[in-house]
């Protein structure tokens, strides 16, 4: 408890694009977190131009021991020819051997690729340099002798032309290892890179239409290789800082990752004008030629798998392109990057709907509404119109529908940006223990019906509040006893244990006792519910123990009476109002910040700064306290989501007048904790964002 506030801190088959990443601003220029990388000090630091541009193109359709399960394709050496013309015309790179090296069939041996991409890339390329690695042709996988696949025991590979899938003849492939290891070697001297596999891995045989890029795996056990740089410890190293869980898709790189399919499906060829093509590396170089001069300029690499995506989707159901990683929104070929504001694609249009590439996981709601931008759209800000608005009707998993309700002109890949946020009514669950044998119980339960907001959940998990007779075992006997924390709950209440007093079944008042302190704990939680991330509004929200255990990112933990400071920062262009409420686990909500209630408006680059001390209170080896910010660009009343701890006796705060905004509607209904008022169901989210963090105190 803080002496000056009274409150109470409380417990609780792939084509792969690998894009190199470089921080840069929205202007395009290079800040100060794209200081070069280590081990490019010997490298000079040339003007960017096209000399600096470097490529590596790889196509193999013929191959040496093609009677070992590794079948001939038709389509590599057309992806490697119409790559180096899209390069060469359009992006500035020189069409020579020193600055564009083309390596297919015979040529592309295990060591003539890791030789070129050893003597044409790395040392040549400098910190400035923008290069591009291509490989077109079978991808399959070996037994893993390192140990580190661990889903699947196998390593992820590049099948070479002179490389066999059974004996007499050895195994060439290039593993992910080496890639890695020769992937990590070359971004430590420029992050401007783009790594391009038009190969598959699924280890599945050729079916249906098109030839699919994956040869069958080689169940041979390899030999030990020698590292491809330095000595074993020093390949150790490398791979420990490039390559990731998910074999071709390296963590802390710093590219991103475009995959032509799922790692266990299928990447296709494809017939155009009568020559065979990677279907992705296909559309891949026609979505970006389609985009014409803008390509250079201003089109990144999501702008084009969005097109992308559908285009391989409509021929091959099966295939599914995945991008992946902070680089996507880098300009093709390029050193420049945007950061744009965050919107979803549409993947289809009909009639009067359309779907969109966003669903339950990501918080979209029925009833939202969504303001809809043309095709590669990047800013959605003032003085630029929507073509289109569209309400949701229909929420999956990973996608939903919409109807149109105004405008026209949507296509797909256009983009959607969520204007209002409809607030579904929220069920509080709880779970009455044994109730059957309980006339008390089932005197609650009656009572608690008329709650339209409160529902029983008759199974003994995924409940809110779990009410029971205590025992002589469990709690005090002839007591009605509340408890929170079921495991299966995703959000729960804020610790496990028992928070509410007892109440005694003999009482005359029991039943009422009870439902008092089930209703506020609804509306503790309607309140917790209330989240509204919005980019748009950036605020800086941290804690820092003044003295204490430790901290991380959201949770602060701090030995009884040890104090902490709570910074909010405004890092947004425009001013906002703050306020900071206490979710405390004895279910009171105390408004922190501002202490007098006044509105608090903090500049842009402001920051407030508050001191909290904690206690454990008696009987308790630790409480946690949720502290729940909100920021919004208007004058908002928090005053009506007020509440003492949960005794079962104090009357719920009543709201006075009308309220301003959408929002405080919001917050009104939940401070009521009842059911949302249907007339004020939409919040615009443009206007508000929240956060919250945690404290934790232990004895």
């Amino acid at each position: 408890m803080t002496k000056n506030t009274s409150w109470r801190l409380a417990i609780a088959c792939i084509l792969v694009v690998f894009v190199s990443m470089g921080a840069v601003s929205c202007a395009g220029i290079p800040d100060g977190d794209d200081a070069p990388p280590a081990g490019d000090a010997d490298k000079p630091a040339l003007p960017a131009g096209d000399a600096d541009k470097l490529a590596l193109l790889v196509g193999i359709d013929d191959y040496r021991y093609n009677d070992t399960g590794i079948s001939d394709l038709r389509g590599a050496k057309n992806d490697v020819a119409i790559m180096k013309e899209l390069l060469v015309t359009s992006f500035g790179f020189r069409d020579d051997g020193r600055h564009i090296r083309v390596l297919t069939d015979g040529e592309a041996t295990r060591d003539g690729i890791i030789t070129a991409f050893k003597e044409h890339l790395i040392d040549k390329a400098n910190r400035d340099s923008i290069v591009v690695f291509q490989f077109s042709g079978h991808g399959s996988r070996l037994p893993d002798i390192d140990g580190d696949e661990t889903s699947d025991n196998l390593d992820e590979t590049l099948v070479t032309h002179d490389s066999s899938h059974g004996a007499p003849h050895p195994n060439r492939d290039i593993t992910d290892d080496e890639i890695n290891e020769m992937m990590a070697r070359l971004t430590a001297i420029t992050p401007h890179v783009t790594f391009i596999f038009d190969s598959c891995h699924s280890g599945t045989t050729t079916r249906g239409a098109g030839l699919a890029r994956t040869a069958t795996p080689d169940t041979r056990i390899p030999p030990r290789r020698r590292p491809i740089f330095g000595t074993q410890a020093t390949r150790a190293t490398t791979r420990g800082v490039a390559e990731g869980k998910n074999d071709l898709r390296p963590e802390n790189a710093r590219y991103v990752l475009i995959s032509g399919s799922a790692a266990h499906e299928r990447s296709h060829e494809v017939v155009q004008g009568g020559m065979s093509y990677g279907v992705m590396t296909w559309n891949l170089v026609r979505s970006i030629r389609e985009a014409g001069a803008s390509a250079i300029t201003s089109v990144t690499y999501r702008d084009v798998m969005d097109r992308v995506t559908i285009d391989v989707g409509s021929r091959f159901p099966a295939q599914h392109p995945q991008l992946e990683g902070p680089g996507s929104n880098r300009y093709v070929f390029d050193h420049k990057s945007l950061v744009p504001a965050p919107s979803v694609s549409i993947s289809e249009v009909r009639a009067n709907t359309v779907t969109l590439k966003a669903g339950r996981v990501h918080g979209v709601t029925e009833g939202s509404i969504y303001a809809v931008y043309a095709p590669r759209t990047k800013s959605f800000g003032e003085g630029v119109r929507p073509i289109a608005g569209i309400e949701i009707i229909e929420v999956g998993v990973t996608t939903s529908k919409a109807r149109v309700i105004g405008g026209r002109g949507i296509e797909t890949a256009s983009r959607a940006v969520e204007w209002e946020h409809n607030w579904p009514d929220a069920g509080f669950k709880v779970h009455f223990m044994d109730v059957d044998r309980s006339r008390t119980l089932r005197k609650i339960r009656d009572e608690l019906a008329a709650y339209r907001h409160i529902e029983e959940q008759k199974q003994a998990s995924g409940y809110d509040l779990l009410l029971r007779e205590g025992t002589e075992k469990q709690g005090p006997k002839g007591f009605i006893i509340t408890e929170f924390g079921d495991p299966a709950t995703g959000v729960t209440a804020p610790a496990m244990g028992n928070f509410s007093p007892p109440v005694g079944i003999g009482d005359k008042d029991t039943v009422s006792k009870i439902v008092k302190q089930v209703i506020r704990w609804a509306r503790w939680f309607n309140i917790r519910g209330i989240e509204n991330p919005n980019p748009g509004i950036e605020i800086g929200f941290r804690i820092k123990p003044a003295t204490g255990k430790r901290t991380d990112a959201s949770v602060a933990t701090l030995s009884d009476g040890g104090e902490c400071t709570v910074e909010i920062t405004n890092k947004s262009k425009d001013p906002v109002y703050v306020a900071l409420l206490d979710l405390s686990s004895n279910g009171s909500v105390a408004l922190v910040f501002p202490s007098r209630r006044e509105q608090i408006r903090l500049s842009p680059g402001r920051k407030e700064t508050i001191t909290l001390k904690g206690f454990v209170p008696e009987g308790r080896q630790g409480v946690r306290d949720i502290l729940k910010l909100f920021a919004t660009t208007e004058p908002t009343n928090y005053g009506l989501l007020m509440q003492q701890a949960v005794r079962g006796g104090a009357p719920l705060p009543e709201t006075r007048g009308k309220s301003r905004s959408s929002l405080e509607e919001l917050l009104a209904n939940a401070a009521r904790g009842t059911a949302r008022n249907p007339k004020a169901k939409t919040v615009k989210t443009g206007m508000w964002t929240t956060a919250e963090r945690v404290i934790e105190v232990e004895k």
